[in-house]
């Protein structure tokens, strides 16, 4: 089989097989990935109509017999897939930015909790959930299990090639988000994110929705004196110190700006800190890799809903 279309293979087979195991999530998706997910820049339009055609086969048949087949295929053509990247892995190759998370999708499908090595594993364990559970104690967030492998529905490893340290990330069973910067020595939470939608598109919406998306600032239990020092505790909690930043942009999140006749308040806040060395003009430039540390709170729960540090040094804001 050309390698180019067995790849293709694999991973539409896995995602299919995944489908099946959870009961169906659509046959779109696959479309998608066709034309995300590839090895090779040049795919004849043969290997995606062949690709599709062999899924939709099996789809067509739906016995238990023919679904329960293919499963077995894609997982077996999954396993290849798994140990072909590793063993390109170690011969130094270097991949686009899809594959390394489509690989880690991969094996934590056929294996969940199998690490890649003892260095995975070790950091896992050791910095990932630890740190997760401490910023959850620490801000105070409101969930009640202990964390552990039964608690975590996907997580990412991806050490530096070229230096000390890494990038990681987890997902709860909540849909909270973790991101964990490592310099080698120290390991952070960079990024936290627990999905609230703090967002709507209201342009061109019927009234129902405009009036439903109204109704929720009516659960705003904060004002802008209580949000911010809210948005403030939050940010002395991680570890930040005042002097070390500009004073405070704070605003509450909407659609529309106040005073436009389409102005919609959220009952949520926004408070941006920008270090103390970040200048005026570069901002006007629009340069955006600038040292800063931002927060959003709820003003229906008052909890910490999103944070993030960027620029700045593992542990420390200088």
């Amino acid at each position: 089989m050309n390698p180019t279309k067995k790849k293709w293979l694999l991973i539409l087979a896995a995602l299919l097989a995944g489908m099946l195991a959870s009961g169906g999530v659509g046959f779109f998706i696959i479309l998608r990935l066709v034309k995300v997910i590839s090895w090779q820049e040049d795919l004849a339009s043969q290997t995606e109509a062949a690709t599709v055609l062999l899924c939709l086969k099996y789809i067509d048949r739906g016995t238990t017999n023919s679904l329960s087949h293919f499963q077995h295929y894609g997982r077996s053509v999954l396993s290849n897939y798994v140990h072909e990247v590793e063993q390109l892995k170690k011969e130094g190759h270097v991949w686009a930015l899809d594959i390394p998370h489509t690989y880690q999708d991969a094996r934590q499908y056929l294996h969940p909790f199998s690490f890649a090595d003892k260095k995975e594993e070790a950091f896992f364990y050791e910095k990932m959930i630890p740190l997760a559970q401490e910023f959850i104690q620490r801000n105070g967030l409101p969930y009640d299990s202990k964390l552990g492998t039964n608690s975590i529905t996907r997580y990412l490893v991806d050490f530096y090639k070229n230096r000390p340290g890494g990038q990681a990330n987890l997902k709860l069973d909540n849909d909270w988000w973790f991101y964990f910067f490592s310099d080698g020595q120290n390991t952070e939470v960079r990024r936290f994110h627990d999905k609230t939608k703090t967002s709507y598109n209201l342009s061109d919406a019927p009234k129902e929705k405009i009036e439903a998306v109204k109704a929720l600032n009516l659960r705003n239990k904060l004002n802008d004196q209580t949000a911010l020092e809210l948005a403030t505790k939050y940010f002395k909690l991680q570890g930040h110190k005042a002097d070390d930043f500009h004073p405070v942009e704070f605003r509450q999140m909407s659609w529309a700006d106040k005073g436009d006749p389409d102005y919609v308040p959220l009952p949520f806040y926004h408070a941006e800190w920008y270090r103390k060395d970040v200048k005026k003009e570069d901002r006007d430039a629009g340069i955006v890799a600038l040292p800063s540390v931002m927060i959003e709170v709820s003003g229906i729960n008052s909890n910490l809903i999103y944070y993030s540090k960027t620029f700045m040094p593992v542990g420390s804001d200088f």
